[in-house]
């Protein structure tokens, strides 16, 4: 994959909220899949930023609570 294209956020038109199977949803865009070609090809690859955006926008839709977010013990 092109380091140079690497998702670092979800913008504000890069994801849409959606209800499936009666689950509320956070749909985002396909671009974080591996390039063709690449050693990741249609895998999913997610930066630190991006997750931490997709966090964001779940606490901000209230997909997520505070309380859902548990880091084991280390």
């Amino acid at each position: 994959m092109n380091p140079s294209r690497l998702v670092k956020e979800i913008a504000d038109d890069d994801y849409a909220l959606d209800v499936i199977q009666g689950d509320q949803v956070l749909v985002t865009s396909p671009v974080i899949v591996g390039a063709k070609g690449s050693e990741w090809e249609g895998s999913l690859v997610f930066t630190k930023e991006y997750l931490l955006s997709l966090m964001q926008l779940g606490l901000k839709h209230r997909l997520l609570n505070p309380d859902d977010i548990h880091t084991p013990s280390l």
